[in-house]
């Protein structure tokens, strides 16, 4: 009886584990997003993406990951404009080579975008994450991802 409650014990905590790492697994931080991933971009502009749940891209989702980059000719916290080039020049081309479409002439589209704040600058943070979303930010089913 007794190996049988440790047995039984030992299973219990092995499911309550990989049950944690299914869950934990589903919360990214914004760096851990990759090019294809749906997920649900913060309600608020100029939050952080630090708790991200990400979807299969067939459940409704506000975002789907089209570019993931990093700032490399900069040694200072970049500017708005700085930060606006580099958006247009790696994002924009992005967004077409992963749509097929044009953001501008879309209709109902949009683009998002992740970049560091200036305590994660100051800490090594150079990443980017350029996301498409509609214009109107209601949840979407299906990928953007040409055929």
């Amino acid at each position: 009886m007794g190996r049988t409650r440790g047995l039984a014990t030992w299973l219990g905590i092995i499911v309550v584990i990989a049950a944690a790492t299914f869950l934990i697994r589903q919360f990214v931080g914004g760096g851990g997003l990759s090019v294809g991933d749906c997920f649900d971009p913060p309600a608020a502009t100029g939050q952080t993406a630090k708790n991200i749940q990400s979807h299969p891209c067939s459940d409704p989702h506000g975002g789907e990951v089209i570019f993931v980059g990093t700032i490399t000719d900069l040694t200072d916290f970049p500017t708005d404009e700085q930060l606006q080039v580099f958006i247009g020049d790696n994002c924009l081309p992005a967004y077409a080579a992963y749509t097929g479409a044009d953001l501008f002439t879309t209709d109902g589209a949009d683009m998002g975008y992740f970049s560091p704040t200036a305590d994660g600058w100051s800490n090594g943070d150079r990443g980017v994450i350029c996301y498409a979303t509609r214009l109107d930010g209601a949840p979407t089913k299906g990928s953007v991802r040409k055929t």
